[in-house]
């Protein structure tokens, strides 16, 4: 796979615990490392349907599957990303709107929108 990115995961594990003096407290977000992806620029005309909406994809990014074993959480709790480019320039933070297994090629494929 050419690295043509980094991807940092941010998953919200979910779940509550309660402090000493018996409060409600939720589980923060939790990010994983910057991880090297091929990150490719939707060009063409590609929308999906999310939430009764037609969106327009902005980034595909695909992942190696073996640089994900470093996570420290599940990839099903895993809903938003952040994204860099080679130059090491953010390009912001989105939600997963689809996440794909691709077993031929060892890796995932994540497409994100503009909200």
């Amino acid at each position: 796979m050419i690295k043509t990115g980094y991807i940092l995961f941010i998953a919200e594990p979910g779940g509550e615990f309660q402090d000493a003096d018996g409060n409600t407290v939720l589980i923060p977000k939790v990010s994983s490392e910057w991880i090297e992806c091929n990150l490719n620029v939707m060009r063409k005309e590609y929308k999906m349907f999310v939430d009764g909406q037609y969106k327009q994809v902005k980034y595909a990014c695909y992942v190696d599957l073996s640089k994900l074993r470093s996570l420290t959480f599940e990839l099903t709790d895993i809903h938003e990303i952040q994204l860099k480019d080679l130059m090491e320039i953010d390009l912001g933070q989105y939600q997963i709107q689809s996440l794909e297994y691709l077993n031929l090629a060892k890796s995932i494929k994540i497409l994100v929108s503009d909200d």
